[in-house]
């Protein structure tokens, strides 16, 4: 039944537009902070010349109002609806954390 159940709801997302250029549009905000794999997200601890610990990730997530998996080996996920102002204020916090801007990464 598990499969079933699984394959049920992948079919559903793609049929609601929930596909990998969905996914994609979520790349600008989070690809620094984040591996995306479909719609699960990894946590990137090393941007630009600093590395974070995941305890001190996970509070400035929490900060941009961002509640991601509070296990470092297992993935976060992008919610199916999400608004640009949310990643937006996630993005603020992850440089808070990493002591950097946009300017400064790219």
């Amino acid at each position: 039944m598990l499969p079933y159940a699984a394959t049920r709801a992948l079919a559903s997302c793609e049929h609601e537009g929930y596909t990998e250029a969905h996914w994609a549009t979520s790349d600008a905000r989070l690809g620094r902070w984040f591996e995306r794999r479909g719609s699960y997200l990894f946590a990137r601890l090393s941007v630009g010349n600093k590395t974070v610990s995941y305890d001190d990730f996970f509070r400035a997530a929490l900060a941009g109002d961002a509640l991601v998996s509070p296990d470092p080996l297992h993935p976060a996920i992008v919610p199916p609806i999400f608004d640009p102002g949310e990643l937006k204020k996630l993005d603020r916090a992850l440089e808070g954390l990493f002591g950097l801007t946009k300017e400064k990464v790219d």
